[in-house]
This record gives structure tokens, sequence and C-alpha cells, in this order.
């Protein structure tokens, strides 16, 4: 996509649109950007000063870089932003393209607020103009009505729906008007992700999402497919290939406090959290820092699952019947909320949809619950009998939830509803055993960590078999847990050892 500098001044200050826009983009550059990757860039782009970069630097944590180096960047001008979008291009394009996106976004909307306040202080009487006035209001309009037409023609957009009486000249409505032309899009565009939804709370305190049509007005079918499923990824799996031989690399960890690990998750700052068994047979949920030291306990006891979803760390517990949450340094802010989040008997599973709902497995009645985290209301629950017995869920890029069932030794896709859309078993060598975990890659590929096969399982987003990622011969001994870390590895969590796998290029 490219920039309009034709009406834009690239020597000019940050205008408000563009500081709107990487406000509203926080919630997904912070997670996913590592500033030093592209601090040098930065410099020699005069986008960052020396002194700037030592106060970005000073940060401790990824995240606290990326906060500090957008603060800095809301200062300079728009040509230091357009720099900063294509410097993010390299190694973080999904990235750049989202802001691009939004960007657009953000000028559409403010040109529909600035022109609804010109229709409703225009003058009644045009003759009190005088001539000057009228004829430089008049070229205003037509430049406007000429912009206006060029951007119909770029995003392809209908007009049919904009009525020519006054009630309708309100901006506001015309681009609620506005539609994607149906006739060469519609079977093009794919369905919503998270970037293309706006949602609210619902009457029962659930969230109802619309589409954003001012976002999605126009846009290429890659630009979307390049979005992360998940905002604690780094790296998008999307336009990359399966290694033919996956890199498999044993991780040097201090883990002697939590030695069997039953779940795991990267965490925005490169940090974990984990939750196993230690040596005296609890089951806690840990936070370790970066070089895998453990920090701080997060449950002392019956440890069930965690989960991480942006700056959130949940984790559950069996014997409470809750599930807690935590900031990522594991610093519990969030009192009032964890007061009214539900209390369910055997919460075995957790995990996070595209709506920042939290998606809970019952162990005890055998379903999976959807819950909005603001209101701490459950928003569905499905019919008992989902599976046998899972320690294990996760949530496909089409917000349908995949659960290992170890007692089934399958792993089921099912929708909201609890209805079933898939269940996979395997076949021959790959019969599935005992599939203790499972997780989702950006792409959509499903990852199966089968206990008892001692292997690890590749599909396709279709549930279609890939290949085997690791076995026996590689080293790997009942897997326990897999996740995708930030650069889009997958982590892998054993009795006693924890693998680091790349499989994509």
């Amino acid at each position: 996509m490219k920039m309009a500098t034709k009406y834009v001044k690239e020597d000019g200050p940050l205008t408000d649109v563009h500081k709107r826009t990487l406000q509203k983009c926080q919630y997904d550059i912070v997670p996913n950007l590592e500033v030093r990757d592209i601090i040098a860039v930065c410099h020699r782009d005069e986008i960052l000063t020396s002194s700037m970069i030592e106060e970005v630097e000073a940060k401790e944590t990824g995240s606290g870089r990326c906060r500090a180096f957008l603060q800095k960047l809301e200062a300079p001008s728009i040509k230091a932003f357009n720099s900063f979008v294509d410097a993010l291009k390299e190694h973080y394009d999904f990235l750049a393209t989202m802001i691009k996106m939004r960007l657009s976004e953000e000028a559409l909307v403010q040109a529909s607020i600035n022109l609804d306040l010109a229709y409703d202080i225009a003058p009644i009487d045009i003759e009190t103009l005088v001539p000057e006035e009228f004829e430089h209001t008049r070229a205003i309009l037509k430049k406007i009505g000429v912009m206006t037409k060029h951007l119909m023609v770029r995003y392809n957009v209908e007009s049919e729906a904009i009525n020519e009486d006054k009630e309708d000249l309100n901006l506001t409505k015309i681009t609620e008007g506005l539609k994607i032309n149906t006739k060469s899009q519609a079977n093009q565009m794919p369905p919503p992700s998270i970037h293309q939804i706006q949602f609210s709370p619902d009457r029962e305190g659930g969230a109802s999402a619309s589409m954003d049509m001012t976002l999605l007005l126009g846009a290429p079918k890659q630009w979307i497919e390049r979005f992360p499923v998940s905002s604690s990824q780094i790296i998008s799996s999307v336009n990359r290939s399966i290694l033919d031989v996956p890199r498999i690399r044993e991780k040097s960890t201090n883990r002697s406090a939590l030695p069997y690990i039953r779940s795991i998750a990267e965490l925005s700052n490169g940090e974990h959290v984990t939750c196993g068994t230690d040596a005296g047979y609890s089951h806690k949920a840990l936070l370790y820092d970066d070089q895998w030291n453990a920090e701080q306990i997060l449950v002392a006891d019956k440890a069930m699952c965690v989960a991480p979803n942006a700056d959130i760390v949940t984790a559950s517990c069996q014997t409470s019947g809750r599930v807690m949450l935590f900031d990522i340094k594991g610093v519990n802010t969030r009192d009032k909320i964890n007061k009214t989040l539900p209390t369910i008997a055997d919460p075995v599973a957790i995990a996070f949809n595209q709506q920042q709902e939290l998606v809970i497995a019952n162990g005890d009645k055998k379903t999976i619950s959807h819950v909005n985290i603001t209101t701490g209301k459950v928003v569905d629950t499905t019919p008992c009998g989902m599976f046998k017995l899972s320690y294990s869920i996760a949530v496909t890029n089409q917000n349908n939830i995949l659960i290992a069932d170890w007692g089934d030794e399958s792993v089921k896709t099912i929708n909201r509803q609890g209805d079933l859309l898939a269940c996979y078993k395997g076949d021959g060598d790959y019969t599935l055993k005992s599939p203790r975990s499972v997780c989702v890659d950006s792409a959509g590929n499903i990852i199966i960590a089968d206990y008892g096969k001692h292997h690890i399982q590749l599909l396709s987003p279709e549930g279609n078999f890939k290949k085997i990622l690791m076995n026996q011969s590689d080293g790997l001994e009942n897997p326990t847990a897999v996740a995708i870390n930030r650069q889009g590895d997958i982590l892998i969590g054993t009795l006693s050892r924890l693998h680091e796998v790349t499989y994509m290029a």
C-alpha cells in the first residue's frame, strides 16, 4: 500500500491521525516488536538520536523498550513515521501492513468527522457569502469531490447507497452506507480476523462483533493473511515454508523448581510461564525469566494450566476452581476482575480466542465455556461430553476449539456451540496414542504432542497430516506440552527436558 504523499508533506509534523494510529496499534506492536532489530536503521534514517536510543535501551524488557520507542516516535515528522514503517518491512512485514491499513482507516474517519462539522456549520443562505469566499469554498468542495471519487475508485466502492436528500449528506451516514463491490470482491475477501472486527459488550456481558467496513475497504487478500493469529507471536508463519529437516535444539534451562512441564507459554517480554509438577509432587504454576530461572510462584498447588494473552497471564487452579489473571511480571493487579470470574470445578485447560475471550475446558462436566474477562460473565457453554480426558485446548484462526482428547486418542475440532466439526485420530504409524497437548501457529497449522508415541505431529489448517517434526530418534521422550514462541518456533516440554524446534523458513 503506497502512502499518498501528494496531499501530505513528509517534512511536516506528525498529524493527529498518525498519532492515533500509533496509539491504536500499540496493542499489536508492543508484544510483537523487538526494537533492537530495527534500531540501527532507525538511527541511520534519523528517526532516533543517540540520546533517544540510550533511553530506549535503558528499559529492561522488550515491551518496555517498544513502548519507549513508540513514545519517541510521536514527536518526529511524517517522514520519520514512514521510515519506521519501511524499517519494519524486512522482519515485521505484517506489522507494517497493519499500520498502513490502520492509518488509512483513521484518515477516513477523521475526514468523515471534519466533513460532518463542515456540513453542520455551512450557511443556509449562500447569498451571504461574498464572491471571493464563495469561489474559495466552491474550489475546496470540488477538490473534495474529486478526491472522494478517486478514493472510491481506489477502494472499489459503490455509492448506490448514498441518498441525495439533505439528511443523508451527513458523511458519517454516507460512509456507513458504503459497501464492498460484491460483484468483484465478495468471493475474494477472506473471513475477518481480530484486526478487522470491532467488539462491544452485549446485553449478556459478552462480545458482539460488527464488521469495520472502513478498515476492510479495498484490503487486498494478501494483506489480511499476513496478520498473526496471536499477538504474542513475533513472526507470522503464513508466508513461510516448512523445512524438510527441522532444526532441533535442547534448551539449557534451570528448571529444578518445576522439572515436569504440564503446559508452557512464552510471554511478550521473552519470559515464560509454565505449569507442572515439582519434586514434591505439588502442581505449581511458575513464572520464569528469559534465562529460565524461576522468579515467582503464581499458583502454589493444584495448578492445571497456563495461557498468555498480550500482557495478561492466566493460570487455572483445581482447588479453588478459579482462573486467575496476572500481569506479565506475575503481579495480580486484577483482583476485582478475578473475583468476578466464574468458579469451575475442574478447569483442566484454558486458552484465549481472537475476541479476547477466555476459553475454559471443564474436566468434570466435559464442557467448553467462553468467558468475557472484563465482566466475568460466561458468554457461551457447550453441552456436556465434549471430550473424555483432556489437558490442553487451542483456538484456530476461525475461532473453533481444538481439544487434545487423551481419553479418546484424538484431537477434536468443535465450534463454540459444541458441534463436532472434525476428529483427527491419525493413520498407520501416525495414529495417535496419547495426544497430550495441542497448539496452532499463525498460519493455522496444528501441532500435536503425542505423549505415548513420543512424537510431534504437524497438521495442515484443514487437519490433514503433514509430517513428524520430532520423534524418539531425535531425543524426544514423552512430550507433555507444546507452544509457539515469539520467533514462530515450537517449544516442547517433556518429563525432564525442554526442546525448541524451528520448522519454518
